[in-house]
């Protein structure tokens, strides 16, 4: 019997059996989380011993960011020329600070989190072709949706340190008919970077509210060049049976270079924001 089990391996109705009381254990565990906060227990973690798994959290995000480009250039690679470089703010008068509004959501369980980010960018500026009295347009759209993955290496009372790896479900775009004689697009590819956050909560409350502070920075891996700094600080309102609310205001800046075979981008922008966020 001994060798037939070894010649036939493991089938693969153990295999689901095995998933299958992973995943039942994971959602007995999150119920039983919420339970003891409502003070109910789970009476069926009893007869799950061998299953320990982290009571899981999250949070999520919305942040209006008043965002400013703050320089960059498109250069124009040019056969047996030297490059044509153009300011973006000089050359194609895209200097007009907006409001976008961004928004993310965070699962945690233990030291590992997930997270899911809808950031939109789109810089727009208008002027004349040279020798024209027709205006045209340029662009740079830089919006979607971006995927992320945490490990802590610290966690204790709320605050945690740690490393991220992010990917953008999108790549940027700049197109321009302003200089370049029958348009012009410079298109970049999707972007991966590795970062590190930091996050502070202190213990100490002051009529049920205390500081917290954020730190996060991301610099490029693969693709499009990112390099991205945000900094926010703000305060914890008293926690209730299903979460806290948080306001914070802080600054990010955002560094964005990409390239393909005819062109190259370089482009700068940040400003301040406010965020309401929630944790659960």
């Amino acid at each position: 019997m001994a060798a037939r089990l070894k010649t036939e391996g493991i089938s693969p109705r153990v295999v689901t059996r095995v998933m299958l009381s992973v995943l039942l254990g994971m959602f007995l565990s999150a119920g039983n989380a919420h339970a003891q906060v409502l003070g109910f227990g789970n009476p069926i973690s009893p007869y799950l011993p061998f299953v320990y798994l982290p009571t899981l959290q999250g949070e999520v995000r919305a942040t209006a960011l008043y965002v400013d480009l703050d320089g960059g250039k498109e250069i124009v690679y040019r056969t047996y020329e030297p490059p044509q470089v153009w300011g973006l703010k000089d050359d194609f008068n895209m200097a007009k600070p907006m409001i976008v509004f961004d928004t993310m959501v965070r699962l945690t369980a233990g030291p590992f989190s997930c997270r899911i980010h809808y950031e939109p960018r789109a810089f727009l500026g208008v002027s004349r072709y040279p020798g024209e009295t027709i205006k045209s347009s340029a662009r740079l759209e830089y919006s979607g949706v971006r995927l992320g993955g945490d490990i802590d290496l610290f966690r204790r009372n709320g605050s945690r340190v740690g490393i991220d790896l992010d990917y953008d479900l999108y790549h940027p775009v700049f197109t321009e008919g302003i200089r370049t004689s029958g348009g012009k697009i410079v298109e970049g590819e999707a972007a991966m970077t590795l970062g590190v956050h930091a996050d502070y909560n202190p213990a100490w409350l002051y009529y049920g509210m205390n500081p917290i502070f954020d730190v996060y920075f991301r610099w490029p891996m693969l693709g499009t060049q990112i390099t991205d700094l945000r900094i926010a600080a703000g305060v914890s309102f008293p926690e209730l049976v299903l979460g806290t609310w948080a306001l914070k205001i802080g600054y990010r800046k955002t560094n964005l270079d990409f390239r393909d075979s005819s062109g190259r981008l370089e482009a700068t922008f940040g400003g301040v924001f406010a965020e309401l966020a929630y944790y659960y």
